[in-house]
């Protein structure tokens, strides 16, 4: 799931000042939530991958802002570090550099932790009473993940006309697998 999570937001590239979404987190926290979730409900399903990644994709988005807070307080770090360089003092340097390091695992690691405290038992609380209807889209969705993913790396590498063969040739492969599933 991680690698199709990566596709979603591939067109989102760290230019400049820009910062993503937090895919890396976001994968993360669909693998442990989904893996985690399904222990405790008895079974991993396509469905409740799925189920996951809607939960989770905000998430990302939170991870993001937290990258931005990361960012402004390494900003004072550097300056802090230019001054250190100025009086010749490395071990400062050295000391201010892994402390952005340091900053940013614990950091990272807390934001899992207590995203993971929330989202195992709203998925585990949630999931399992969903109308079967809806389980069954979320089924469906668990497909449509990939070609949305790749729909957005195509779209990224703006060549003309590559859409459409794609989507031609996804159906195509859907209903062949479709066929032996069946047969």
């Amino acid at each position: 799931m991680g690698a199709f999570i990566e596709l979603l937001w591939i067109d989102q590239l760290p230019i400049g000042a820009y910062i993503p979404p937090n895919d890396t987190v976001a994968a993360i926290l669909i693998a442990a939530s989904s893996i985690e979730s399904a222990r405790l409900i008895g079974g991993l399903s396509p469905g409740l991958i799925a189920f996951a990644v809607l939960v989770v994709i905000p998430f990302g988005l939170l991870a993001q802002r937290m990258e931005l807070w990361i960012g402004r307080g390494n900003d004072r770090l550097v300056e802090g570090a230019l001054c250190d360089a100025a009086r010749g003092d490395v071990r400062s340097i050295a000391r201010r550099h892994l402390s952005s390091i340091l900053k940013t695992y614990l950091l990272s690691a807390a934001f899992i932790l207590v995203a993971m405290s929330a989202l195992i038992p709203a998925i585990t609380w949630i999931y399992p009473r969903l109308a079967p209807q809806i389980v069954r889209g979320f089924t469906l969705l668990y497909g449509f993940i990939p070609l949305l993913g790749a729909a957005v790396a195509l779209n990224t590498i703006n060549i003309r006309g590559v859409i459409p063969i794609f989507c031609a040739a996804f159906l195509c492969v859907t209903a062949i697998i479709g066929f032996i599933r069946s047969s």
